[in-house]
């Protein structure tokens, strides 16, 4: 069995539940193919506290998805250090583009973030 909409709905409950203590994430495969289980992420990023290290490798994110999950980062998550999003089939979103130069920009790390690592391999 492989990782479903209802797994990304069960992790992103784990992560927004105030006792989480997790630091790093790692979803390598995990099918976030539909925008609901972005949003799943998205909520429990938006209000967890404790992530240091996300890795969403090869999950095939709805394009819709990745935007709710890098809106949430960049509003709400200022814990993460390392983000790593490779070989996810973004197509042409510009948003998401704008979203990650958002993550890392001056101002943005500066004032809330300290994001450290952002890696953004094969995103075709």
């Amino acid at each position: 069995p492989s990782f479903l909409t209802i797994d990304a709905l069960l992790v992103g409950g784990l992560l927004k539940d105030v006792g989480c203590h997790l630091t790093s994430l790692v979803l390598l495969g995990a099918n976030l193919h539909d925008v609901e289980a972005g949003e799943a992420l998205a909520t429990g990023l938006s209000l967890n506290r404790s992530l240091r290290m996300l890795v969403l490798g090869h999950c095939r994110c709805h394009p819709d998805g990745m935007a709710a999950i890098l809106t949430a980062i960049k509003a709400h998550n200022f814990t993460l250090r390392h983000l790593a999003l490779d070989t996810n089939p973004l197509g042409e979103v510009v948003c998401c583009g704008k979203l990650c130069g958002d993550i890392v920009a001056d101002y943005f790390g500066d004032q809330f973030g300290g994001m450290q690592t952002l890696w953004l391999g094969k995103m075709g």
